[in-house]
């Protein structure tokens, strides 16, 4: 989720523990034990109830580097049969209706049944559990191994080939995929972005951009037909620093790589991406820049921020009536697109509010190009909030952006 209010910001208070580390006690007889030893892991546990099966965490601190909300967890040590109740403590983007369980790391499901909110920062969650280690997080989770494996896979296809963006600040290599048949001209190719987790929480981001990405390289006509006329870049996960560590990225200090698209960018993969972006407005080939999110726990349905009003010039709104109608003929169900979109900013101050899509905005009005720049949020406190919802989602969106690029074609 990118533009907020003072009384959102104010929630984001941590709950951190001191002098508290994971349980990593025996597993034998049945006793339980936490872990959080693996990419994306995060939860420290304020107490374990072994006779009961209760277990009681918050999101691991992680101060300077956002929000404290994301959790994911295994527990190892659980009776087959029973039921596990786990308390997580957090603000309202931390506790979803229903948690995520897995088996196996790879196939994520919701919990059966809806927890239980007590108040505004506590929700009780519980599930039978057929197998002695279960997986427990926020969301399914899409970390930097997942990306990889993504582009690995995508890129088995002769038209589509890797691209390494950038090295993180940590040093971790921040993979895309570069997507193009052979067809039109390269020259005359309008280029398509679409990028993903650029606030680190948001994990069903990358589902919907892997359902997107997948949908590309797949047999439907529309699909092919875009890769033969188009050019499209897709980076799967912006912020792996944090995704890696299991923090949440949104408001990090100094800001987030949603607001990181200055003149001097402080994330060397924003600073990639700008310098890509800017040349293919330089020569009026970029078509769509799409950000993908997440929005907060009450959105229901999937919205679309626009750039701020005075970045609105006519033709610019022309673009987004046009692509925003086939959006909604595309992405439907209750929780599809129904025209909904974020606040609209009255004003903007390039150096005050570097957002991504204003930024490419206004590159693209100094160009004289009519770019589609936009950032899309799809709702996670649903039941189509995981894999399979998310998955359909990103194809959706694949042939929402295909119909909007082709539209002037022959």
């Amino acid at each position: 989720m990118k533009r907020e209010l003072l009384c959102l910001v104010l929630l984001t208070k941590c709950f951190f523990v001191t002098n508290v580390s994971i349980a990593q006690t025996s597993t034998s007889s049945g006793t339980m034990a936490v872990f959080t030893d693996f990419p994306g892991g995060s939860a420290v546990v304020k107490n374990i109830d072994q006779e009961r099966q209760i277990i009681r965490i918050v999101p691991e601190s992680n101060p300077g580097r956002g929000w404290e909300v994301w959790w994911y967890f295994r527990v190892e040590g659980l009776k087959v049969g029973s039921t596990i109740t786990f308390e997580v403590t957090s603000n309202g983007f931390g506790l979803p209706d229903k948690a995520q369980f897995s088996y196996d790391n790879k196939k994520w499901a919701h919990i059966d049944q809806a927890g239980e909110r007590k108040g505004r920062t506590l929700m009780i969650y519980s599930q039978k559990v057929i197998q002695s280690t279960v997986w427990l997080a926020w969301g399914p989770p899409f970390v930097l191994s997942d990306a990889e494996a993504l582009v690995k896979k995508v890129t088995k296809k002769p038209y589509a080939r890797s691209l390494e963006l950038a090295r993180s600040i940590e040093g971790r290599s921040v993979p895309a995929v570069v997507v193009s048949q052979k067809g039109t001209a390269s020259k005359n190719r309008p280029v398509i972005w679409v990028q993903a987790r650029s606030h680190a929480w948001e994990s069903g981001s990358s589902w919907v951009g892997r359902g997107f990405i997948e949908w590309l390289v797949s047999k439907d006509p529309l699909a092919e037909s875009l890769r033969k006329n188009a050019l499209i870049y897709f980076v799967p996960v912006l912020d792996v620093d944090n995704v890696e560590s299991g923090a949440g990225g949104k408001q990090q200090l100094p800001h987030d790589h949603y607001w990181d698209w200055s003149a001097s960018p402080h994330f060397p993969e924003v600073r990639a991406a700008k310098s890509k972006i800017s040349g293919f407005i330089a020569d009026k080939s970029l078509k769509v820049f799409m950000d993908l999110h997440n929005p907060g726990a009450g959105n229901k349905e999937v919205l679309f921020f626009v750039p701020a009003k005075p970045l609105l010039i006519s033709s610019r709104l022309q673009q987004q009536d046009e692509f925003f109608k086939i959006a909604k003929e595309e992405m439907g169900g209750p929780s599809g697109f129904k025209g909904l979109l974020g606040p609209i900013g009255e004003g903007w101050d390039a150096l005050k509010e570097p957002a991504c899509d204003c930024w490419v905005a206004d590159e693209s009005n100094k160009a004289g190009l009519d770019a589609l720049a936009v950032t899309m949020e799809t709702p996670w406190n649903i039941s189509e909030g995981n894999q399979s919802g998310y998955l359909s989602r990103g194809a959706e969106l694949g042939r929402s952006i295909a119909r909007f690029v082709l539209a002037d074609k022959p």
